[in-house]
């Protein structure tokens, strides 16, 4: 039979609290110690996964790249997971790590040009194995090219009216 195309429903983003990350001291060339710090922010997207086929298929762990205005901005972790055969109830919870320097400098860019539309690009490549009766079937591997766009101006005003409710 002919396997049909999974799909994968973004339910969900929340923004986390920024932390900074504060590596072990190195030696520079000069021979002295020099610490550096970065500051990140991290985003929680819940997907929602389903399988119209019949057989289950397993995703392996991965790390895709994730691209703002054509720029490397972050990377997303991809825990293993599994979804059954003819499922659709399978959540999915990925973390995507953005670091700030990026992020800020991008968004001050976008909101000086006036746009409108945000488009964050998701990708990378994923091993998946199919499973028929809990027996493995040949793996394989697929290249991901995700696209994902809003209007920010109907999350700002929804921020902001949200915020001016919880004011009252």
């Amino acid at each position: 039979t002919r396997l049909k195309k999974p799909t994968f429903y973004l339910q969900s983003v929340q923004m986390d609290r920024s932390f900074s990350l504060r590596p072990s001291s190195s030696s520079n060339r000069s021979g002295e110690n020099a610490t550096s710090s970065s500051s990140c922010s991290v985003a929680s997207l819940l997907f929602a996964a389903q399988n119209p086929n019949g057989i289950g298929i397993r995703y392996s762990a991965a790390d895709l790249g994730v691209a703002y205005a054509n720029e490397s901005v972050g990377a997303m972790d991809v825990p293993v997971f599994y979804q059954p055969p003819r499922s659709s109830n399978v959540t999915v919870l990925m973390h995507a790590v953005f670091e700030e320097s990026n992020v800020s400098r991008l968004v001050v860019s976008e909101l000086s040009a006036q746009r409108k539309l945000v488009e964050i690009r998701i990708a990378g490549s994923i091993d998946a194995t199919t499973h028929i009766m809990n027996f493995p079937l040949p793996k394989f591997h697929f290249k991901l090219d995700c696209r994902i766009a809003t209007n920010y101006t109907d999350i700002v005003l929804r921020e902001g009216i949200e915020s001016a409710t919880i004011r009252k």
